[in-house]
């Protein structure tokens, strides 16, 4: 029986390869739009209050640079974080307010589909780990950064990711809401990302 599964494997993977070819190397980079957000609820202690949530919203912008080995491929973004609440009436320094850098690899699925994961790196822009109160978001922002998973799809020029981001590290509950059910459990920050990237390559081919 375990012959034959390697026999399978092998013929499936002959098959794919002579049914379709691919480009043994390829480069694709250019701009890139993302949003990313989280959502959380949890139980509460509060008299009169059953839950609280949490969530956040951001704007990525920057760009990507992608190297296809033939099935496999390797992904390195630069996505600056931009504060949605200063824009568009307030474009100063201080809508700058991170850099996230993803670096994914992944498998190219008929040049179409690509399952990937990858780590995170992240730095921040502001001066708030300074104060004395760290409100949750920027306690967040400092936390995101770890592992991700996701897949992406390649329509023509345009390359679309949908990543889930996990951290490394945790927070406890507790720091969210004192009152919360567990406090001194930990929590470990999470969000996912929809990015789209356009291939400025593709026009030359």
């Amino acid at each position: 029986m375990s012959i034959k599964k390697h026999i399978l494997s092998l013929f499936f993977i002959v098959f794919y390869f002579v049914a379709h070819p691919s480009k043994a190397i390829g480069i694709a980079t250019g701009p890139s739009l993302g949003v990313a957000g989280y959502y959380a609820s949890f139980d509460s202690i509060t008299p009169g209050k059953t839950n609280v949530t949490i969530s956040n919203r951001a704007i990525q912008l920057g760009g990507f640079a992608k190297l296809d080995l033939a099935l496999f491929y390797a992904r390195l973004d630069a996505l600056i974080g931009l504060n949605w609440h200063h824009l568009p009436h307030h474009v100063d320094s201080k809508c700058l307010k991170h850099l996230t850098v993803p670096v994914t690899i992944g498998v190219s699925l008929f040049d179409t589909i690509r399952p990937h994961l990858g780590i995170v790196f992240h730095a921040s822009f502001s001066d708030d780990e300074q104060s004395n109160q760290i409100t949750l978001i920027e306690t967040y922002k400092k936390k995101i950064q770890g592992y991700l998973f996701g897949v992406g799809l390649d329509l023509g020029n345009f390359l679309i990711d949908l990543d889930f981001q996990a951290a490394f590290s945790t927070l406890p509950r507790k720091s969210i809401d004192p009152l919360l059910v567990d406090g001194d459990k930990d929590y470990t920050p999470k969000q996912f990302v929809l990015k789209v990237g356009y291939n400025l390559l593709g026009l030359l081919n």
